[in-house]
């Protein structure tokens, strides 16, 4: 291609990788084989590949791990490269990016002393997801950091309808401290919504929500319970941008 001559590897791999990561839901395997055409190297696309955990982590993709949709996010990584563990089946799994399938699956360990608070919370959203997001894939990630238990929430629903030339995503996430012994706990959530129409043009509209909330809790039930109000109650609206 006349004039990448004038540009340095270093800044194609930055293109390209800013092409990648600007990919729409449900078209990142297209941008990429269009990254590969423009780049005319696969040298440099392996270089640029670097930015595939990120787009994936940040996109909440979903996967089937042994028949059951999975995330994979960054709370959910196990090496910050390609292994991911699935809270909700204990699984384990190696995940690549292009083809979006899973392998070596192994069972994971649980840490048992947030494993009630975690479970509490999934049971407790499951039902309003279903509702509200049939088509949704969730995970809840818990950790122990001394007398705190740490949450957090992943959500994920999409609908990708290329042979009508349109793709959407809503995706939250949602992160909740609070001490082991009740009391209260901060709520922070990120929502965004990413839509893509690209018959005759190209328009992608994009918005976005930040909440910030607390709870009162006095055990796991009461505490998933009050997570699931805050959470209820922060989509109604959405600020919109094209």
């Amino acid at each position: 291609m006349s004039g990448l001559d004038e540009i340095s590897e270093e800044e194609r791999v930055r293109i390209a990788s800013d092409f990648i990561m600007a990919a729409p839901p449900g078209e990142f395997k297209e941008v990429v084989n269009d990254v590969r055409i423009l780049l005319g190297d696969d040298r440099l696309l392996t270089r640029a590949s670097s930015v595939f955990y990120d787009y994936a982590t940040e996109q909440f993709t979903s996967v089937k791990v042994d028949g059951v949709d999975c995330l994979v996010t960054k709370p959910g990584s196990v090496d910050n490269a390609k292994r991911f563990v699935d809270p909700t089946t204990n699984k384990v799994f190696t995940y690549n990016f292009l083809k979006n399938e899973a392998s070596e699956v192994e069972d994971a360990e649980r840490d048992m002393s947030v494993e009630t608070w975690r479970e509490a919370v999934q049971s407790a959203l499951k039902a309003y997801l279903d509702e509200v997001y049939p088509a949704h894939v969730s995970a809840v990630y818990a950790t122990m950091n001394k007398d705190n238990v740490d949450l957090t929430i992943c959500l994920e629903d999409h609908k990708y309808n290329p042979s009508n030339f349109w793709n959407g995503k809503w995706k939250s996430k949602w992160d909740v401290s609070f001490p082991t012994a009740g009391g209260f706990g901060k709520v922070t959530g990120a929502m965004r919504v990413q839509v893509h129409y690209y018959e005759d043009g190209n328009v992608q509209l994009l918005t976005s929500k930040q909440v910030d909330d607390s709870i009162q809790l006095s055990s796991p039930v009461e505490g998933a319970r009050q997570h699931r109000r805050v959470h209820q109650g922060s989509g109604d609206r959405l600020p919109a941008r094209h």
